[in-house]
């Protein structure tokens, strides 16, 4: 018995219909799946002793049901079906050896044919089984992106979100488009962000959100020293920054301290006490996707770290205030590295910090970091003695004031 399950990728089922392209594999078809609307269009194609199953009866059931059947069987879904697609808990789900696919052009690709526009430099994402803050993240750290919106999270509710983030407003992009029905009557609107937040739109949609004043610089690119382009750097000597004196991380307590972050694409980072944003600029060039913000009360600091940003090219907003005024505006963090102020600033920071996330303090001071070790649980001291070269040629270690680090989770 033939038991190979076909994924077969479709973007316009009267087109399927009309051309029936599939008659022969309909024919010996002993069970059939997808949507139930799409299901009940084009099941006068199969025999009438065919087995149907539905997503719209609950995804988790669906894939129970299909991994108990035997046969040949056909799975319909929308485009490309290993593009955001089903394929991956399909052959979760049962042998993927089974598995024939058939893709049909995805939505995404559709979707900038119709605003003819290339998008090998746009972010894909999918609202569906997502955190919408991951979806906001990704919206704020790229300059095109393209947003597959679902029945549960449509175009309209994706535009509220956006605009009840402190970060955007109807200015932030340059072209909104909504596209849907896409190979088939490949509707598509332009509209503006308020317009996205307030109109009615089809739920099933890709959304392509393209900012103004698009960059096309690149994320790895350090203007100290071109070879780093596209290299994993970190640890960079003091002279690649612009910093008040005294105010920077030494590269050996900097690379340390990011290793205690455990950053992740889409994540939210907050450097608070920022100075020369040695950490949050080589956290950002480090991954890029993730979300920085670099918090700094000192004037001078603050004109030297927006220096330091501009010089690497890095995706990090750069706020001018002290931690306890603006903390409260700001996406919840992932991770934060508190590279100055006292406890209190830490205990403020701290509580916004998300369950799981990782904290880190860097403290001149041992009194205050054995404080915050009793809330973290770890701490160790870093000395670095560098060498230095003298005039007679011999090599001496010349030692740095201590600095000691403390890590944890929440």
């Amino acid at each position: 018995m033939d038991n190979t399950v076909y994924i077969i990728g479709i973007n316009d089922s009267s087109e399927m219909l009309t051309e029936n392209k599939f008659s022969d594999l309909f024919k010996k078809a002993t069970f059939v799946a997808g949507r139930k609307e799409l299901v009940k269009l084009l099941l006068p194609n199969f025999s009438t002793s065919i087995t149907e199953i539905y997503y719209d009866d609950g995804y988790t059931k669906f894939l129970n049901t299909l991994s108990t059947l035997r046969g040949t069987g056909i799975i319909f879904a929308a485009g490309d079906p290993g593009f955001f697609g089903v394929t991956r808990s399909i052959a979760q789900a049962i042998n993927p050896n089974r598995l024939k696919i058939i893709p049909a052009p995805n939505s995404v690709s559709l979707a900038f044919a119709l605003i003819k526009d290339s998008w090998d430099d746009a972010v894909v994402v999918s609202t569906l089984g997502r955190d919408t803050r991951e979806v906001l993240n990704l919206v704020q750290a790229h300059n095109k992106t393209a947003i597959l919106t679902s029945t549960q999270f449509g175009p309209t509710e994706l535009g509220k979100a956006i605009l009840g983030c402190s970060n955007f407003n109807n200015h932030t992009f340059a072209k909104i488009y909504i596209a849907s029905e896409l190979g088939s009557q490949n509707n598509l609107i332009e509209t503006d962000l308020n317009h996205l937040a307030r109109d009615s739109f089809p739920p099933r949609a890709v959304v392509i959100l393209i900012k103004n004043n698009v960059s096309t610089k690149s994320l790895a690119f350090n203007s100290f020293n071109p070879d780093e382009k596209n290299s994993i750097t970190f640890g960079r000597e003091i002279d690649h920054f612009k910093a008040k004196k005294g105010m920077i991380t030494k590269p050996e307590v900097r690379s340390f301290a990011i290793g205690k972050l455990y950053l992740k694409p889409n994540n939210v980072l907050w450097d608070i006490g920022s100075a020369s944003g040695s950490i949050a600029i080589e956290s950002s060039l480090l991954v890029p996707g993730l979300l920085v913000y670099a918090i700094e009360r000192d004037e001078e600091a603050f004109n030297n770290l927006n220096d330091n940003i501009d010089a690497f090219s890095a995706e990090v907003t750069s706020i001018h205030s002290d931690a306890a005024s603006v903390l409260c505006n700001l996406p919840t963090p992932d991770s934060i590295i508190f590279s100055g102020g006292g406890i209190e600033v830490f205990k403020h920071g701290f509580s916004f910090l998300k369950s799981g996330g990782h904290a880190v303090g860097l403290f001149a001071s041992p009194d205050r970091a054995c404080q915050v070790a009793e809330i973290l649980g770890n701490m160790t001291q870093i000395v670095a003695n560098r060498g230095e070269k003298l005039k007679d040629g011999s090599w001496r270690l010349s030692g740095s004031n201590p600095v000691f680090v403390v890590w944890g989770v929440k």
